[in-house]
């Protein structure tokens, strides 16, 4: 930002890439003037922010706070606190409007005198301003003349303000508030047309809770913004934040926190932090759930370990503003009603300590003949793995999407994977993802609802009208976790397979499936697992259908998209592999063998889509046709009838036979040294060549195969654990990495007692 840079922000930098927030006297609070369910004196709010222990505030109003100016700052200085930043909107009209042109330049008169008081007092905040309300999303981009005409006439909007701080020797920070100025790139533009001018006082103030649609994308947009960045304003953010109304969330409360924080300290960024209350619940405990899950962040990229604090407030602002014009924040008139509603005991004064995902489990301890059958388990999911790793060492398998909870509509355990828990039959089995018994039995437990009141979904309907396969969706995040109820009103997704209109193309043939008993008429909710759109829906959508089509009854069907972009797809009733209560057959390595070679016989006559899109985090050695990639008992049901069922398609990916076989006999034979004897793991592996009726030659192949697999998990598990996504880093932190690379050393070292068993 160049000139921009004061010593109000200079004294927050340090050597270390946390600096700026390593201490709460150097965070500022925000968003706790006009949106507080107290109504607090100024004498208060000051007393407040001391007991944080925060020395700064980044001062927003309403009209009503306006005439207490005087009084505010009054009770600031007297409680040393500083004024770094000072909420200054300036609202312009869209081109073309009638009243475009009348507030064209116009400061309103209370920033103005807000801004000279401030100069008297030796204050120098920087003024955060927004000159547009905008809705959610990503707007479309303008042509370039029109892009050019919108910066300038933005910038001769804002000259004026600019100067005014320039002249109180203050800096103009620009905050998104959605729309076309909430985009870092247009923000960027405006900030080097007023340089231009000879306003280098000009940067960027990021406000998280604008920005839920920017989370996929972060560390583009702050190398975007970089240069110009002033200041980041916290707030949780979940993928799906918006779909859920979890807009406003203490940081730390939102799912993809952790990472976000990672990628803004890995940037060697330094400026200065908020945290925000912006919500119409109490502003302390908010500020202070924001507070701990910075410092539980900080915390974690020292290496300091403990548990992550349980937010006090970690639902969305409630209520929504009944009035409040186009501040979008809570007025005083709400603020009142909910003061009444507390008043009569209609609702809590501060909402309950609540976790935003499923408590931590205990270590597991396997069951001895898990063990013994040599089970291939799943890392516990959350956010903080066990401390006691005595138990067996755990694996890893690609995961790029969550599934949602489709009955209780519960979040994942601060990742993006999330569960579905099946306990018919005394069996916990989860349709995603591969967390533990013990976490899948919370799922479970919290999955228990009347299936009267779930919809039903008309599966031919569904299958007529899916767009199959669909054009993968870039940037979306995961999907709302409750189904439309029955009469509801509401949008239909272009993708809903129950739209009045079906898109063009078809990948089902419903009335003959559903006369030949191959498709139910009508498929309950809690027959189908809701999946998450991400870029490989649409692929993976293609690939069941043709499975189902070639009469491969291995896999589960896919049934298109429901009214919120879902993807359908088929719950298979039964145990899986790796639960003590399967039969010993379920893992017997010659019947998956066998398995494996007609799947791939299936998949053989698959054409993927010409727009397809697959996983691409585990690239191995030529790509002939479609695998799964992921055949390991924590992903293969024996369902009801005694089929076998691959579930988990989501790593889907171009590769080879050889290359799927390598994993599965991994996580069959096992190939690792702990616990087992090699003569056992030779004959396992050799069953297994034979029941997939491997030649000499393929097995020849084979071999060099086995480690090079383990090896390409850990450099996945490296690449991922850089990016700071849960749960990546724990699993990292927790040794699985370490894991599979001692797995391919471990397999190169006995390489001649594979060789023997496969060609001896």
């Amino acid at each position: 930002m160049g000139d921009a840079t004061r010593e109000t922000r200079a004294d927050t930098r340090s050597g270390d890439p946390a600096g700026a927030c390593a201490q709460r006297a150097r965070i500022a609070a925000a968003r706790i003037v006009s949106s507080d369910l107290e109504d607090r004196s100024p004498q208060q709010r000051a007393a407040m922010l001391t007991r944080l222990g925060l020395t700064r505030i980044i001062w927003d109003w309403r009209e009503e706070h306006a005439l207490r100016f005087a009084a505010e700052m009054d009770a600031l200085e007297a409680a040393d606190i500083s004024v770094v930043g000072l909420w200054c909107p300036l609202p312009l009209g869209e081109p073309g409007a009638p009243d475009a042109d009348v507030a064209l330049g116009l400061v309103d008169p209370h920033v103005r005198a807000q801004v000279e008081q401030l100069r008297r007092r030796g204050s120098r905040p920087d003024l955060w301003t927004c000159v547009e309300f905008g809705q959610e999303g990503t707007p479309a981009r303008l042509s370039p003349a029109m892009q050019r005409a919108r910066v300038r006439r933005v910038a001769d909007h804002l000259e004026p303000l600019a100067r005014l701080a320039l002249d109180a020797d203050m800096c103009l920070a620009l905050t998104n508030h959605l729309g076309w100025f909430g985009e870092p790139e247009n923000q960027v533009e405006v900030v080097e047309e007023l340089a231009h001018r000879d306003l280098r006082n000009v940067g960027i103030a990021y406000q998280f809770q604008h920005s839920h649609h920017h989370a996929h994308r972060f560390a583009e947009v702050l190398a975007i913004m970089q240069p110009h960045l002033v200041a980041v304003a916290l707030s949780g953010v979940d993928p799906d934040g918006i779909q859920t109304g979890r807009k406003i969330l203490p940081w730390g409360a939102g799912r993809m926190d952790r990472k976000l924080a990672h990628v803004l300290m890995a940037s060697g960024w330094e400026g200065q932090i908020a945290v925000q209350g912006h919500s119409s619940d109490d502003a302390e405990p908010r500020l202070l759930d924001s507070l701990e899950g910075i410092e539980w962040m900080l915390d974690r990229w020292k290496g300091v370990r403990h548990a992550r604090p349980v937010p006090r407030i970690a639902t969305p602002a409630w209520p929504e503003p009944t009035s409040g014009g186009p501040y979008m924040g809570m007025s005083l008139l709400s603020r009142r009603l909910r003061r009444r509603l507390v008043d009569s005991g209609q609702v809590a004064p501060t909402l309950p300590r609540v976790r935003t995902s499923p408590p931590e489990p205990p270590p597991i301890t396997l069951p001895q003949r898990q063990v013994a059958e040599a089970v291939d388990t799943r890392a516990v999911d959350g956010d903080e793995p066990p401390e006691d790793t005595n138990e067996l060492p755990t694996r890893a398998a690609p995961r790029r999407r969550r599934s949602e909870d489709a009955i209780a509509g519960t979040s994942g355990a601060g990742t993006d994977d999330g569960a579905v828990a099946d306990v018919r039959g005394g069996a916990v089995r989860r349709s995603r993802g591969g967390a533990a018994g013990v976490l899948a039995a919370i799922h479970a437990a919290r999955a228990q609802v009347d299936s009267d009141g779930v919809p039903e979904i008309d599966a031919p309907a569904a299958a007529e009208r899916a767009s199959g396969p669909a054009k993968p969706r870039k940037g979306r995040g995961t999907g709302v976790a409750a189904g439309r109820r029955r009469g509801d009103a509401g949008p239909v997704h272009p993708l809903s397979p129950i739209q009045d209109a079906p898109p063009q193309g078809t990948s089902y043939e419903p009335e003959s499936a559903a006369e030949s008993g191959e498709l139910p008429l009508r498929i309950a909710r809690r027959e189908v697992t809701f999946e998450a759109p991400d870029p490989y829906t649409g692929a993976i959508h293609a690939l069941l259908t043709h499975l189902g089509q070639v009469g491969f009854r291995g896999a589960p069907r896919s049934f298109g998209w429901d009214a919120q972009g879902r993807h359908l797809v088929e719950w298979v009733d039964g145990v899986r592999a790796d639960h003590p209560d399967a039969p010993t057959a379920a893992l017997d390595p010659a019947r998956i063998g066998a398995f494996m070679r007609e799947m791939h016989d299936a998949l053989a006559t698959f054409e993927p889509p010409a727009d397809a899109q697959w996983f691409d985090g585990l690239p191995g050695p030529g790509g002939d046709l479609i695998i799964h990639q992921d055949i390991a008992p924590s992903n293969m049901v024996i369902a009801e009838d005694g089929r076998l069922v691959a579930i988990d398609w989501d790593a889907a990916a171009p590769g080879t036979r050889l290359w799927d076989v390598a994993h599965a006999v991994h996580a069959f034979a096992p190939l690792h040294g702990r616990g087992f004897e090699i003569s056992s793991q030779a004959e396992r592996m050799r069953a297994f060549a034979d029941g997939y009726q491997l030649s000499d030659s393929e097995r020849e192949r084979l071999l060099p195969l086995l480690a090079l697999r383990s090896e390409r998990m850990y450099h996945y598990l490296a690449q991922m654990r850089a990016t700071g996504e849960s749960p990546w880093l724990e699993l990292w932190e927790r040794g699985v990495g370490s894991v599979w690379a001692s797995d391919a050393q471990w397999i190169r070292k006995h390489e001649h007692e594979w060789r023997a068993a496969l060609l001896g």
